[in-house]
């Protein structure tokens, strides 16, 4: 896949930004999205999950989904946000 580098890497850093004031559904979209697209985990997946950390309760079933699937198509296992991932989903 073709990217923009200095696009993805502009669009990641506004993100960044403004990441605590996304909210379950946009954190999981936008994890959801850099899977898709193939991007390399960085500095905005370590935002994104640390975000998702401090609101995963505020999650619903499909936000989790995304956002385990985003994670695991990556190979980004991060035992502390897959943990949360797991027992909020246990609590769906």
């Amino acid at each position: 896949m073709l990217l923009d580098e200095p696009l993805i890497q502009s669009i990641s850093s506004e993100a960044i930004k403004r990441i605590s004031l996304f909210n379950s559904q946009c954190l999981s979209n936008t994890a959801w999205s850099g899977s898709v697209l193939e991007i390399a985990a960085g500095p905005l997946s370590a935002a994104i999950a640390a975000a998702s950390l401090r609101t995963i309760t505020d999650f619903d079933a499909q936000s989790l989904a995304n956002l385990a699937w985003s994670l695991a198509t990556r190979g980004c296992f991060l035992t502390p946000l897959m943990d949360a991932i797991s027992s909020a989903s246990i609590r769906k």
